[in-house]
């Protein structure tokens, strides 16, 4: 976790979950894993990870982000910063096909352009994540899904990690996850997250424990993935559909998933309420996404 800006520090980088760091902190380089100069270190955060540049000198404050693979979180920390700034002029540069500047005199105008940008986003990746519902009794068509749910079945809906072992690091080749709801779902506490996920860095699931489950790189992707698991705590039902999306991995890369998962509604051995999902990968689902990187 990074600390505070220092009092010397005019320039600050802001990562995938909206934290800043001192562009010369040695935990910024550790945490981005590169040995590129520091100029060069900047430009790769900004240009191929999403990361956001925010500046500020005598003559005013600047920031810096390319919109197509910002995270969210990142954006809003970046409003958040530009609404402490009490600068004359301010400068947004955005990175489309080239970079465009535009100068703001006023921190309400440049929060308003910051605020359509996030938008915007949101709009332009609409059909970004597809899914549709399966019937139950279509499980047993998806083998290592239906193994899976006869032993929940077997166990009696009650998950425990070193029972499931087999089956999850077995023939679901570690694609499961558990998350714990709170009283009403509005936040799914991440427990464990499956190293079977291609699109997840080593970094993101090493600190994922503890997490909401939307705190990911791609926070369009999160939102919409995580709407079926709180329709199946809210149906206390299972739930079986295919997904067809595109998410963006830490590297900035879009990709185009494509899965059949199972939710299940479950508790754990003190009976504390949790969700568990699996997925398979099914290269044959296609609701017409096209134009990305398959994983």
């Amino acid at each position: 976790m990074p600390k505070g800006p220092r009092a010397d520090c005019h320039e600050w980088l802001i990562d995938e979950g909206g934290h800043l760091w001192p562009t010369r902190a040695p935990g910024l380089r550790k945490k981005i894993g590169s040995d590129l100069s520091w100029e060069y270190l900047q430009r790769y955060a900004v240009e191929n990870l999403g990361y956001c540049l925010v500046s500020c000198q005598t003559h005013g404050c600047r920031i810096k982000f390319r919109p197509q693979i910002i995270a969210q979180p990142t954006l809003v920390a970046a409003i958040y910063w530009l609404v402490e700034q009490k600068a004359r002029r301010l400068v947004i540069s955005t990175l489309r096909d080239d970079w465009d500047d535009r100068i703001f005199t006023s921190n309400w105008a440049a929060v308003s352009h910051l605020s359509a940008e996030a938008d915007a986003q949101f709009v332009a990746r609409r059909g970004d994540f597809l899914s549709r519902r399966m019937r139950m009794d279509e499980l047993p068509r998806f083998r290592p899904l239906a193994d899976l749910m006869h032993f929940v079945r077997e166990r009696k809906y009650i998950y425990d990690r070193r029972a499931f072992s087999r089956l999850i690091d077995g023939p679901l080749r570690r694609r499961a996850l558990i998350l714990t709801p709170n009283h009403d779902a509005t936040r799914l506490t991440i427990q464990q997250w499956g190293t079977g996920y291609r699109t997840y860095s080593k970094t993101w699931l090493d600190l994922s424990k503890g997490l909401n489950v939307e705190d990911q790189r791609d926070f369009a992707y999160a939102c919409k993935a995580a709407t079926s698991y709180r329709r199946a705590w809210a149906d206390r039902a299972s739930i079986l559909e295919d997904v067809d999306a595109r998410v963006l991995d830490d590297k900035g890369t879009l990709n185009h998933v494509r899965y059949t998962r199972i939710i299940v509604p479950m508790v754990d051995i003190n009976g504390a309420q949790l969700l568990m999902g699996a997925s398979v990968v099914r290269p044959a689902i296609d609701a017409g996404l096209e134009g990305v990187k398959e994983p």
